[in-house]
């Protein structure tokens, strides 16, 4: 539908994002989902890392999710959200139930080359380093 606003694929509302995609097995999803969520779909973990402006200030994150059905509704479960900016990690999760943990984020693209690299409480989890093959695909 021409003139529809939309978003390229590998973005957030105009701004840049890794997402980083890998395969896994279904009964370990099965162990991380809340009763009454199912798996559903192809196995996998989907990590997306960002760096989106949040009241005037860029807020850099990591969200992980797994794809997931609840009462015949499928679509993507929020495992963990890491950020760096402290004042919206507890009232997210108080008020919204947001699963959100303090989280440093390094992430930046410059040309081609990407990097990226997760750390909580001093370990980091993620790192990531890379060059833009082609055009990412919209999801999750």
């Amino acid at each position: 539908m021409a003139g529809t606003p939309g978003t390229p694929g590998g973005e957030i509302a105009g701004i840049p994002k890794l997402t980083i995609r890998y395969p896994t097995r279904r009964d370990a999803i099965e162990a991380l989902l809340p009763p009454g969520m199912q798996p559903w779909g192809e196995p996998e973990v989907q990590v997306g890392i960002y760096c989106v402006p949040v009241n005037g200030e860029p807020e850099h994150g990591v969200s992980t999710k797994v794809p997931a059905r609840w009462a015949g509704t499928e679509g993507w479960y929020t495992l963990g959200i890491g950020i760096d900016q402290e004042s919206a990690i507890f009232i997210s999760r108080e008020t919204n139930g947001q699963p959100k943990f303090p989280c440093e984020v390094r992430y930046f693209r410059l040309g081609e080359r990407i990097e990226a690299s997760c750390t909580h409480q001093g370990y980091t989890f993620l790192t990531y380093s890379g060059t833009v093959s082609a055009a990412g695909e919209a999801g999750g």
